[in-house]
């Protein structure tokens, strides 16, 4: 039988992330010289910064515990620990930095990423912060939405 993932060591993980993303995008503002993908780059920052402020507040909440409720589920938990094991070794884009097209790529591959992680992380937290993490998901899509609507306005 699989062993869950401590709730904890998730929230950290989202920290993470939310961290290295804020990094990213305010690296990308600074380097990129289309006014409107900086603007764009800023915008995500302040929502990343927003997302960890949230995981940050609910991490101080939970206990190093495994979720009361969440069905143990192997492939679940093996996909949700490869994922977060597998995303934590990914610190620096291998891309072009001087090809806003390719960074435009990069953090659509990103953001789709975050929001397959979110979906995953919503069956961790308990049914008080569903909706709070659904709200995050629907801002992890709307990044997406914003950064092809950029990339085909570019095109």
């Amino acid at each position: 039988m699989a062993t869950l993932l401590y709730i904890n060591e998730v929230v950290n993980f989202a920290i993470e992330r939310e961290t290295e993303s804020y990094a990213l995008y305010k690296e990308l503002a600074e380097i990129v010289d289309n006014v409107d993908a900086k603007n764009l780059f800023k915008v995500l920052m302040n929502e990343e910064e927003s997302h960890k402020s949230f995981y940050t507040t609910f991490l101080s909440t939970i206990e190093a515990k495994h979720t009361p409720g969440v069905t143990e589920d192997e492939e679940y938990a093996a996909y949700m620990k490869t994922l977060i094991d597998s995303q934590r070794t990914v610190k620096t884009p291998d891309i072009d930095l001087s090809n806003l097209m390719e960074i435009l790529d990069f953090a659509i591959a990103r953001e789709k990423d975050a929001v397959l992680f979110y979906v995953g992380l919503e069956n961790f937290v308990p049914d008080d912060d569903k909706s709070t993490v659904k709200t995050i998901i629907k801002e992890e899509g709307s990044h997406i939405v914003k950064l092809s609507n950029l990339k085909q306005q570019l095109a």
